[in-house]
């Protein structure tokens, strides 16, 4: 175990920036805030998703960081690019812990970012008056 700890620490302080807090300010105050510091790979997979936003896919292993990282640049970016409204589909089994660490880390800090849940089952049905109210 302590070998294992050993690495992580290696590896966090060997963690250097690439992306520019010039370009991206709001994410630099994320990782204040936060106390983390966005990682390479993490810049890397969340530029292919900036760049290539009709369409792209990635895959990522878990605790690299997708949920309290990556989502959450990607959001204070598109906040504040063309479009003012970003939707995003979680998983109803971690909804209520991104919810809760959203709300700690994106509203709740010099972000201001608004948050607004609309929880959605594919099982309801929808008829032609739903559809007429939603729109």
């Amino acid at each position: 175990l302590k070998q294992q700890q050993t690495e992580e620490v290696v590896q966090e302080l060997e963690c250097t920036r690439i992306w520019n807090p010039r370009q991206y300010p709001r994410w630099l105050a994320f990782e204040v805030e936060q106390q983390l510091q966005i990682r390479p790979e993490q810049f890397k997979a969340v530029d292919q998703l900036l760049k290539n936003s009709r369409g792209s896919v990635i895959q990522l292993n878990m605790g690299s960081g997708k949920t309290r990282v990556m989502l959450p640049m990607l959001i204070l970016e598109r906040c504040h690019q063309q479009c003012k409204l970003v939707r995003i589909n979680v998983l109803p089994s971690i909804l209520q812990e991104a919810l809760l660490f959203y709300q700690q880390s994106l509203v709740a800090s010099v972000q201001h970012t608004k948050l607004f849940t609309l929880p959605f089952v594919r099982d309801n049905e929808i008829d032609e008056c739903t559809v007429k109210i939603l729109d």
